[in-house]
């Protein structure tokens, strides 16, 4: 469907765009992300190769990183850096959700959150692990919320109780979520050990 879609739009002279924040556009780089959820490796090359074939097919590129744009001009001359960002409506939503924050009490508590959005994260978080622990087993005033998709290893299972969970949750919520958070953790989706903890 995708294949005669990037063709109809050929046809009328309609530009299209292949957009996308993963490396998950070269099919080399299947065996390689093994962490890849939901699929074997030959699922996972198949699946990498039909993005390939979007990508060679589309008129140009964004991706949400500067990597992500090396990797893509590799087989794409036109390729923008759009970076993953929000807009004024979800800015509103957030400034109403910290004001209904500081209208409350001041919680004695830090919060640590990391969310994840896919399961392909379980590997990510592997990069602040260590950290997480230590932290949570010195400070008995720090909690950890996990919202989505993550399995976090046995290492967390003695602390059980400074660690709350939410299952993944429409974008709606995303606001008020992060208005009750004091630190989020995020790994950046980069191959072989590249993640960047920010």
């Amino acid at each position: 469907r995708v294949e005669r879609l990037v063709a109809l739009a050929r046809e009328r002279a309609v530009p299209t765009v292949f957009d996308t924040d993963d490396l998950t556009f070269e099919a080399d780089a299947a065996a390689e992300l093994a962490w890849f959820v939901g699929l074997d490796e030959a699922g996972r090359r198949a699946s990498f190769e039909r993005q390939q074939t979007t990508l060679a097919a589309c008129s140009a590129a964004t991706v949400s990183t500067s990597f992500l744009a090396q990797r893509a001009r590799l087989q794409k001359a036109r390729v923008a850096v759009t970076p993953n960002a929000i807009g004024a409506e979800m800015v509103g939503e957030a400034e109403a959700a910290l004001t209904a924050r500081e209208d409350g009490a001041p919680s004695p508590v830090t919060t640590i959150a990391y969310l994840s959005g896919t399961p392909t994260h379980d590997r990510d978080i592997l990069e602040a692990a260590d950290a997480l622990v230590r932290t949570l087993r010195e400070r008995r005033d720090v909690r950890l919320l996990v919202v989505g998709y993550l399995e976090l290893d046995a290492r967390f299972d003695a602390l059980a109780s400074q660690i709350d969970r939410l299952p993944f949750q429409p974008r709606a919520r995303l606001p008020a979520i992060l208005a009750g958070v004091d630190l989020r953790l995020e790994v950046e989706d980069v191959p072989a050990g590249l993640g960047e903890v920010v």
